[in-house]
């Protein structure tokens, strides 16, 4: 055997090994093309997937297929891209087969001959969600070629994505009771939210003051001070969506003089009367200004402590 088909030979050798050893430098010029859509979806919106392509170079010109589930979105529109600082248009779109929802097919191709470097997205694909609520629907890519300023193929490996269709998040709560006593009452809030990818996380604000007063789902709150309080609720579901619910002027606060029943800005005998009204009541449900004492009996204790406050 001669020294040139010996030198052939090994060298041939070598390039196999060298690729079963470092297969990542066999395939060093293969892109990846990829569908990037939301994860999430709410019924009735509309979304935008990109077609986002990794580090290419020369790239002139594409076209690829784009299949979903036509009874759980629809294509509205097409648009541009952009690799590096080059905008890739979209020269022409269509549904495969015409007028057909559930394929569109994208064909794209770059001005001049330069052809563009870096990576960046080929497209957005405009979708409205015409599903109901739990429904999913792949987004896969198929028959996409892609091509240099030469006219030579590029590798590249194509990766569809799905979306699933949710309710709309929607921040919601109700407190019990809606007025009380300052330092005394205890108000309790109760989550209401609906919507999205639960477990859902939670930040209080009960004075509107900006800051979280509780990450619970439904806490408890006594305010220090009278007035009247806005309480907000800010909402953040698994996926990261979030939504804020605020009720103005929600909660009243007021200062009850101890022993004034009546809340007229006295201690005296129309107190004694009201309490006498409801004498031996027992187990109250929560406070009420008949319990002076507050602890859950209407008696001769709550007379008391109107004699030691009267103020005629």
């Amino acid at each position: 055997m001669n020294k040139w088909k010996r030198l052939l030979i090994v060298g041939v050798i070598l390039s196999l090994a060298m690729m079963l050893l470092f297969p990542s430098i066999a395939a060093a010029d293969e892109v990846t093309v990829s569908i990037d859509a939301p994860a999430e979806v709410g019924e009735g919106t509309d979304f935008i997937a990109r077609v986002n392509i990794t580090e290419v170079t020369n790239f002139d010109a594409c076209n690829y297929d784009i299949t979903y589930d036509p009874l759980i979105l629809e294509v509205t529109d097409v648009t541009d891209g952009i690799i590096g600082e080059t905008v890739i248009p979209v020269g022409m779109w269509g549904f495969v087969p015409a007028e057909t929802q559930g394929t569109i097919r994208v064909i794209q191709n770059v001005p001049g001959l330069s052809g563009a470097s870096g990576s960046g997205y080929l497209s957005e694909i405009h979708f409205h969600v015409v599903g109901a609520y739990c429904n999913t629907s792949d987004i896969t890519l198929s028959d996409g070629i892609l091509s240099d300023n030469t006219a030579t193929e590029i590798p590249a490996t194509w990766v569809g994505d799905s979306v699933h269709v949710n309710t709309t998040l929607d921040a919601e709560f109700s407190a019990s009771p809606l007025e009380g006593v300052a330092g005394v009452t205890g108000f309790t809030f109760t989550d209401a939210t609906t919507g999205c990818t639960p477990p859902y996380t939670y930040e209080w604000d009960f004075d509107n003051d900006g800051a979280v007063d509780s990450t619970a789902a439904s806490p408890t709150h006594i305010y220090a001070n009278a007035g009247t309080y806005t309480v907000s609720l800010t909402v953040t579901d698994a996926c990261g969506n979030t939504d804020i619910e605020s009720k103005e002027n929600y909660i009243m606060i007021v200062v009850v003089i101890s022993g004034d029943v009546n809340g007229d800005g006295y201690v005296n005998e129309l107190d004694m009367w009201l309490v006498a009204e409801h004498f031996g009541e027992s187990d109250s449900p929560g406070w009420i200004p008949e319990d002076v004492c507050r602890n859950g009996v209407i008696s001769v204790l709550d007379m008391i402590v109107i004699g030691q406050h009267w103020t005629g």
